[in-house]
């Protein structure tokens, strides 16, 4: 049987994390633009299915988070994941050649993708995001190779896309030939529906699905409920006035009020931190840090501390101190809990704890009157104290990839109303 490889266009977008009451779509040729009938469009879960009017129309009810097949004699195979889509249109390329096929299908392979890749920090700290190409050949034995970056964004998400590539479990059922095909990836800040646009010549080429990669997270500079990320406010490449890359150059020079010790492979920081009294904003980012000194609490001006892809497990009370803190990134680390001197920061706006270990949320949480964003996803939590229900300006709570009931989801919706909840 023939595979068939997309290009899909979206006309319509809604909100992330929303079901899709209803599809509609149409099918046409990728050459001549002319409608397909008779595309059978499966629902990969429930195994629904239904065809292609003769003008290439099709419309039926599929959720969000629903894999869809679409297949056609002579023309190539295709998976959409529905995410965000509720209208669409579908160009399909007829096949002139045999196509290769990941060993446990195309599904698993954007599945595989979806999981795996990784929104790199430095990207996320310089708010960059757009739409990257990477192109790579199957061989004669179902083996990845030539993988080239054909559109980039930065020089981190094309090592983090090749990484991918180079990984993946499974071999591919080859054709008779080498076969070249091209997977367009989006990183994406937030939950914005902006479209980016390649400028690269895609045309006769073997175009995969397009996959995107969103990071959800804390960031500066909006006090709406949309575009927050892990970034942080440094999104200029060039190095600002007020920035310094080491301790000592922060501590001769007190015009430094941003310290960025990102990517240094630091294990701990030393007792000199505690010179620091006059920065306003701590990046700690993707070291292998364990633990906090207590003199972080002489950094009484600190508004700012990300501390994301480290190994810390808990942080002193001193840390408490912080009065002025507002946004605090602890993402992927070693979290078993929230840890206490957290709930003493009653400035706190933003705060990122996805990525842990997390099992119990205390009821203390409730003492975050000033929280907008609480990020809690792909922890371990099974239940929230009802105490959450006091953050009256809670603007976002991520909770994907938890243990948390329909029901809880539900009652959560009706206390806080005014609160997005995303949770799958």
């Amino acid at each position: 049987m023939k595979y068939l490889l997309l290009l899909i266009s979206l006309l319509a977008i809604t909100k992330l994390g929303q079901a899709q009451d209803l599809l509609l779509g149409r099918v046409l040729d990728s050459e001549n633009k002319k409608p397909i009938a008779d595309v059978l469009v499966r629902v990969l879960e429930s195994g629904d299915t239904i065809v292609s009017n003769s003008l290439g129309y099709f419309q039926f009810k599929a959720d969000s988070g629903n894999h869809l097949v679409f297949s056609k004699e002579e023309y190539f195979e295709s998976n959409l994941l529905m995410i965000e889509q509720k209208n669409i249109l579908l160009t399909l390329q007829k096949s002139t050649q045999e196509v290769p096929i990941y060993y446990s299908g195309m599904t698993q392979f954007y599945k595989h993708l979806a999981k795996s890749i990784r929104y790199p920090n430095q990207a996320r700290r310089m708010g960059i995001e757009g739409k990257c190409l990477v192109s790579f050949d199957i061989d004669t034995l179902g083996q990845v190779g030539n993988i080239q970056i054909l559109e980039s964004i930065l020089n981190e998400v094309d090592v983090e896309l090749i990484r991918v590539l180079n990984e993946l479990p499974e071999l591919w059922i080859p054709s008779s030939t080498n076969y070249n095909l091209v997977l367009p990836v989006t990183f994406r800040l937030g939950d914005n529906n902006q479209k980016f646009e390649s400028s690269y010549d895609l045309s006769g080429r073997n175009m995969l699905t397009e996959i995107v990669i969103t990071a959800f997270g804390v960031s500066k500079g909006s006090s709406s409920s949309q575009n927050f990320s892990m970034v942080n406010s440094l999104s200029n490449v060039n190095t600002p006035k007020d920035v310094s890359y080491s301790i000592h150059g922060a501590i001769d020079n007190k015009d430094k009020t941003k310290l960025v010790l990102s990517n240094q492979y630091l294990r701990k920081l030393p007792k000199s931190i505690g010179e620091l009294e006059h920065i306003s904003y701590l990046d700690l980012e993707n070291n292998k840090i364990s633990s906090i000194p207590i003199e972080i609490k002489l950094l009484l001006n600190l508004e700012e501390v990300y501390a994301t892809s480290n190994k810390i497990a808990d942080l002193p009370f001193e840390f408490s101190s912080l009065k002025k803190l507002k946004i605090l990134g602890l993402a992927y680390n070693k979290l078993e809990f929230i840890p206490e001197p957290i709930y003493y920061l009653e400035n706190l706006e933003m705060l990122d704890l996805g990525d842990n270990k997390i099992s119990i949320v205390s009821k203390d949480i409730g003492e975050l009157k000033n929280l907008k964003v609480l990020v809690l996803s792909n922890n371990k939590i099974a239940t929230l104290p009802e105490s959450i229900n006091q953050l009256s300006r809670l603007e976002k709570l991520d909770l994907r990839g938890n243990n948390i009931s329909l029901r809880e989801i539900e009652q959560l919706k009706k206390s806080l109303r005014d609160t997005e909840i995303i949770y799958k």
